[in-house]
């Protein structure tokens, strides 16, 4: 039987290069960045620190270089950068917590603080945008502009709804900026919300792993009897006020966008809620995909039913029946 260290030492440094090689790949990136954060967690709590700095070393200039190839050499820093602090960075502080097995929320703290920093560094940018939204908006519908000429397919899906010619781009074009301005004011919110969930998830799988293959390390408990905290409350109530009493803009979106951080922990909270029934009842496999999916395809519904579930947990703690009869077995 292989080892821990062998099991780790070659499927988690492909993993951790991978990361760096793909970082400029749509939507691969998100999935390679999580599984290399996963692996440098494992490779520094079992194998140290060495090991772990050459493949981040490695995943570095793989990023660098992939960017320099298509975007030059400044902004292919930018880039790596961005990997580092985004992946390279979370995964070795985590990994640093988890190796002198600190709790998993002080480990999740501990992997928050490079992508506070990149929020800070965000900062600057946003603020100058949302001063300059329309000229923001106007400039990203240029290019969007370009691309729809040039891509029958889409020219074809715009003409059909807004109209021919150029009148049916204008009425595109007024549209598609109200809805970006819209999107713009609630980027906070959803960064938070994708960086607080890359910690989490990227913990939890970490921790099963390391149970799986024999290597001591700080891990959350089980999905099914995942729980938010109390205090998650008070910054709910503090988004509700002017998102329901519809204050000024500027309190409006702040609100919203406390909302979507809390509505997303809610949400995943009230997933853990249903996982936890599907447990009890010993629920097939298949069945269980098949509502999955319908979760998936539901979309917005799925996640305000989800999210209401999880805060009603507060109050009601639908677990406890689940958690007292393990506790019994």
């Amino acid at each position: 039987m292989r080892s821990a260290e062998q099991k780790l030492s070659i499927p988690g440094g492909v993993v951790v290069v991978a990361s760096g090689a793909l970082w400029l790949v749509p939507a691969v990136n998100s999935v390679a960045a999580i599984a290399g954060i996963v692996a440098l967690i494992l490779i520094i709590t079992r194998l140290g620190y060495a090991r772990a700095f050459l493949l981040a070393f490695i995943g570095f200039l793989l990023a660098f270089g992939t960017g320099s190839l298509t975007t030059g050499y400044l902004e292919a820093l930018y880039y790596g950068l961005f990997y580092a602090l985004s992946v390279l960075a979370p995964a070795f502080v985590m990994g640093w917590a988890s190796r002198n097995l600190l709790n998993p929320v002080s480990v999740a703290c501990y992997g928050l603080i490079p992508f506070g920093i990149l929020i800070l560094l965000f900062a600057g940018i946003y603020i100058d945008w949302l001063r300059n939204i329309t000229l923001v908006t106007d400039a990203f519908y240029s290019e969007l502009e370009l691309y729809i000429k040039s891509n029958p397919v889409l020219l074809k899906v715009v003409e059909d709804n807004y109209g021919a010619g150029e009148n049916g781009l204008t009425v595109f074009a007024k549209e598609f900026g109200q809805f970006l301005k819209s999107v713009l004011k609630i980027t906070p919110g959803f960064l938070v919300a994708v960086f607080l969930g890359t910690v989490v998830f990227s913990l939890a799988i970490a921790g099963y792993i390391a149970s799986r293959i024999g290597i001591i390390t700080s891990r959350l408990r089980p999905f099914h009897r995942w729980k938010a905290s109390g205090w998650w409350l008070l910054p709910t109530i503090l988004g509700l006020i002017p998102v329901v009493f519809r204050m000024e803009e500027l309190w409006f979106y702040v609100g919203l966008n406390i909302l979507i951080v809390t509505g997303h922990v809610y949400m995943v909270v009230g997933l853990a809620i249903v996982e936890a029934f599907f447990k009890r009842i010993i629920l097939p496999v298949p069945i269980k995909v098949i509502f999955y999916i319908i979760l998936i395809l539901a979309g917005p519904i799925s996640v305000t039913f989800l999210a209401i579930l999880g805060l009603s947990d507060t109050k009601f703690n639908f677990k406890r029946e689940i958690e007292d009869f393990e506790n019994k077995e």
